[in-house]
C-alpha cells in the first residue's frame, strides 16, 4: 500500500543514491563548475553566494530527478500490471499479428 511512510522511504533511498552518483557524474560536475565560474566573474570571492547557488542548483537537479524517478516507478508499475494480466499472451500475439500485416 502506498503511504506517506512508503513515499518517504522511496525518497530517502533515491536521495542517497542520487547524492552518491551525482558526485561521480562528470556532466553535473562540469555544469556546476560552469555556474561557479559565472558567479566568480560576477561576484569574485563571494563564498556565501557560491553556497547559495550550489544549494539552489542541487535542489533543482534533485527535484527534477526525483520527479523522473516517480515517473519511472509509475511506468514500471504499469508495465508490471500489463505483464501480469492473464490476457498478456493473447495481446502479444495480437501485436505480432498486426506487425505482420
Amino acid at each position: 500500500m502506498l503511504s506517506r511512510k512508503v513515499l518517504d522511504a522511496l525518497r530517502d533511498e533515491f536521495n542517497d543514491e542520487f547524492d552518491k552518483l551525482s558526485e561521480k557524474d562528470s556532466y553535473i560536475q562540469q555544469m556546476k563548475a560552469n555556474a561557479f565560474a559565472l558567479i566568480g566573474s560576477i561576484a569574485p570571492n563571494d563564498r556565501k553566494l557560491e553556497y547559495e547557488v550550489d544549494d539552489a542548483i542541487t535542489g533543482i537537479v534533485s527535484a527534477s530527478s526525483l520527479l523522473g524517478f516517480y515517473i519511472g516507478l509509475k511506468t514500471g508499475a504499469d508495465m508490471e500490471r500489463n505483464i501480469s494480466d492473464s490476457n498478456f499472451p493473447e495481446r502479444v500475439l495480437k501485436v505480432f499479428q498486426e506487425l505482420k500485416e
